[in-house]
Formats: C-alpha cells, structure tokens, sequence
C-alpha cells in the first residue's frame, strides 16, 4: 500500500481500501434474484434504494439503465442511465478528498502523536514487566522459607496462590496494551491518502470492484427526485461532514486552515 513508490494505479483499488479497515462491515443489502455475471455489467444493482431496489437493465445492447423492481407496486423514479448514477457516486467521493498539504500536516501530527503512544504503552509494559518479575522474586524466597522451615506450607500456599493471581492480572494488562497498539503510521496514512483518492480510483475500476468499494463505504443509498442521498460508514461520515464544514466556512470568509479541519478526523481514520 506504498503509494508513493508505485508508478501505476492499481486495478485494486477498492480491495485495498476493504483490505486496510478489517473492522468494518461488508454490508450488503437483501437483493433480488439475479445472475451473478449480471455483477459485471450493473455495478449498482441492489445498492440504491428507490421504493423498492434499483436493477440494471442493458438497452440497444449498449444503454445501461436503472430501475425499480416494482415487488413493491408503481415507482415514480424514471430509468436512469448509469453514467448518471457514476457521476452521483463520484460526487460523494469527491466529498472525502483531503488536500494534500493537509494530508502532510496530518502525517506529522499522527507520527507525533504515535511516539507520544508508543513511549507511554512501552512505560507501561515496562512497569508491569517490573512488577511481575518482583512478584516472582519474593515468590522464589517464600519457597526458601518454607525449605528452611521458617514458614509453614499452609502460609506459603497461601501467599504463593495471591502472587500467581497478581501475576496473571498484570500478564493480561501487559497482552492488553499489545492489543490496542494502532496501525503503523505508514499503513494509517496510506489509508488517509487511498480514502482521499477515492473519487479518482473509482472511475478506473472495473464494475465488480465499483460495487466493492460502495458496498465498504455506504451505509445507506436512497435514489429521490433524480437525487442520490447517502449515508457513509464512520469514520468516512465524519470525514465528509468535516469537509463539508470547511468549505462552508470558506464560503463565508472564515480561514479554513488546518485548525479548522477536525484533526480528530484524521486521527481516528489512521488509527482505525
């Protein structure tokens, strides 16, 4: 996921996007029956909602249109022609670039930020290493004592049951913060300028991965009155109000510099 060092843009694109946020859901909605080749032609089937579902359907052996399915009685929405969907969905992608010096701004930020963490969970892991090895010390001297009879096997039973529980407490703790540790800040900020090359990606790919990467990033999809309304996954929601924010503090002469773009957007996508 280097993108500085590659000289061509990959066919998979969408896959790497769904590859670098696991923990997001591969939503798809309950479609109608339909051929899966049909997936190579109709990107968009059984992602917009109208009334019912949009389907795909090729005129002239050349025309891709969409439609209602009508299982739900007359739709009022017309056939729509797919490049008028494309254009919708690049409009939304559009919504989730990041300018590029804001993009350099943020990769200072996050790398800062990631030493600041990493020497807090190694201070941690450090002090709990600590503790746990004090614990084995006074434990191997109880067992001494009770060799050399200064301590009863009923005491040292005791004594050595509550060291071991402590023990197995701060070994959980110490497997604790290795769980949390975030991404690697190249991987996170990867992820931030992959999501802001979204709109540009899409139009390469071919239908198949189209589908791929709305499935990953829309929640939701209404098609209203020759409108796409959409709802994104988080964090890809804040992204775009975020965004949304800026612009409309441009358009009222308020600067929009980068204290003026949520940081704890671009944080929360890198160490998603």
């Amino acid at each position: 996921m280097a993108w500085g060092k590659r000289t061509s843009l990959p066919s998979y694109s969408a896959r790497c996007l769904t590859e670098s946020y696991p923990h997001f859901p591969s939503k798809a909605p309950t479609l109608p029956r339909i051929q899966t080749s049909q997936w190579n032609h109709f990107a968009y089937t059984g992602l917009v909602h109208c009334g019912c579902l949009f389907v795909g359907e090729l005129k002239k052996r050349k025309y891709l249109y969409y439609h209602c399915t009508g299982n739900r009685g007359k739709c009022p929405e017309p056939y729509t022609r797919q490049e008028v969907l494309t254009g919708e969905f690049v409009n939304i992608l559009q919504e989730l670039v990041i300018p590029q010096p804001i993009l350099d701004w943020l990769g200072n930020a996050v790398l800062e930020s990631d030493r600041t963490e990493q020497a807090a969970r190694q201070q941690a892991i450090k002090r709990l290493h600590v503790e746990h090895e004090r614990l084995a010390t006074r434990l191997e001297a109880m067992y001494l004592d009770k060799l050399d009879g200064r301590i009863t096997q009923e005491f040292f039973d005791k004594q050595a049951a509550e060291c071991r529980d402590r023990q197995d407490g701060l070994q959980r703790k110490i497997q604790d913060i290795g769980k949390a540790a975030p991404a690697p800040v190249d991987q996170a900020i990867d992820m931030l300028r992959l999501t802001s090359r979204a709109s540009e990606l899409f139009l390469l790919q071919p239908p198949a991965e189209q589908r791929r990467l709305i499935n990953f990033l829309i929640d939701k999809a209404a098609w209203q009155n020759g409108m796409l309304q959409t709802t994104l996954f988080e964090p890809f929601e804040i992204l775009r109000h975020s965004n949304r924010e800026s612009r409309r503090k441009r358009g009222r002469g308020v600067r929009a510099g980068f204290e003026n773009f949520a940081p704890q957007v671009g944080l929360e996508l890198c160490r998603t």
